[in-house]
């Protein structure tokens, strides 16, 4: 691959990264399922065991960010992305990340700021970008009542 289809890609996956974090925020969930292959796997906050099992399949990561963000407001970002370009048809990336979420429950206002990093797989069928897997590790959550 030449270096400009390569910066092209990398800029591919920048987008695509960036539409997925607008759409969670907008629970747009027909433009969240557009930024994934249909057999995207996420792995996002260990059961109560301790283990990380993925939800697979866009529908069920759909189903489970609906019943998770229902009635609170989120604001994600994403920064510094490491993206390395593996094959025309499939890439790999970190991305620093900060998530904010708001919610009432019982009668008071709750948030989580959380800071990590998502770890992800990209690739390209039918010459568009998408989200093939993603892993997100936190390093620090904080949680409050007002």
């Amino acid at each position: 691959m030449d270096a400009i289809t390569k910066l092209l890609a990398i800029e591919e996956i920048k987008q695509v990264k960036a539409a997925r974090c607008r759409c969670v925020d907008d629970k747009d969930w027909e433009g969240y399922a557009a930024c994934h292959t249909p057999d995207a796997k996420s792995y996002a906050l260990p059961n109560k065991d301790g283990e990380n099992i993925p939800t697979v399949g866009i529908d069920a990561m759909v189903a489970n960010l609906k019943k998770t963000l229902t009635g609170r407001t989120t604001v994600h970002h994403v920064h510094s992305p490491e993206i390395e370009i593996l094959s025309d048809t499939t890439a790999k990336g970190t991305w620093a990340m900060e998530d904010m979420l708001w919610w009432e429950e019982n009668g008071k206002k709750r948030w989580t700021h959380g800071y990590g990093r998502y770890y992800e797989t990209y690739e390209k069928p039918n010459g568009k970008w998408l989200i093939a897997s993603r892993r997100l590790v936190r390093s620090r959550v904080d949680n409050g009542t007002e």
